[in-house]
């Protein structure tokens, strides 16, 4: 059973590998490709279907929510979940909606057909989907095989660690390399799942995954 003071005694205020909403997440993410341009091209565009399409915990979501969040605030953004049965029309706005997937069929169809600008994240491509409306712009980005550096994810999970501390007069937990290393030979791109092996370790007072 966890000691009252276990994470005070670590400089933290919880465990860095807890649920992050997308807005905190974002302190926390490394892009793999630039973000920025990726909006630009965007807005310069009428008519588009754009996917982050992988496997699960690879950073399709936390990517979209950069997107969004960061340089396309004015979009309409839907975050589904799996107890989800939502409905979502066609907008004059950009929209983008992360587990595409989760929605009917017959809604996927009707916004691959009828809305202009279509973001989303998805386990498995819909790019046939674009024989519904030949005039758009396709581009797609699979995250099962974009590559993720060691450096890359040593960055993120400092970062997590970071936006945890307590007090900025006092150290705070560093993960081992070698630990980490070996986590990443595991895993390799799964991030979430990385993750999920850290929180384990922080619930343990007497792990020897980090030092202070």
């Amino acid at each position: 059973m966890l000691s009252i003071d276990h994470y005070t005694n670590l400089n933290l205020k919880y465990n860095p590998f807890s649920f992050l909403d997308p807005e905190k997440q974002l302190h926390a993410t490394v892009p793999r490709f630039d973000v920025g341009v990726l909006a630009d091209e965007i807005r310069n565009c009428e008519s588009l279907f754009l996917e982050f399409f992988g496997k699960k915990g690879h950073g399709k979501s936390t990517h979209l929510s950069m997107l969004i969040l960061s340089y396309l605030p004015n979009a309409e953004y839907h975050r589904l979940k799996q107890a989800d049965r939502k409905y979502i029309k066609p907008t004059s706005n950009i929209l983008a909606i992360d587990s595409f997937q989760l929605l009917s069929l017959k809604n996927r169809i009707e916004l691959m057909k009828n809305q202009k600008i279509l973001i989303y994240t998805t386990h498995l491509s819909h790019r046939s989907g674009m024989i519904l409306r030949k005039d758009k712009t396709y581009k797609g980005f699979n995250f099962t095989t974009m590559d993720l550096e060691l450096a890359a994810l040593q960055k993120i999970i400092s970062s997590k660690i970071e936006l945890a501390r307590l007090n900025r007069e006092v150290s705070i937990p560093k993960v081992k390399q070698s630990y980490l290393s070996a986590l990443y030979n595991l895993y390799k791109k799964d991030i979430r799942s990385i993750e999920a092996a850290l929180y384990s370790e922080f619930l343990n007072p007497r792990s020897t995954c980090y030092e202070l």
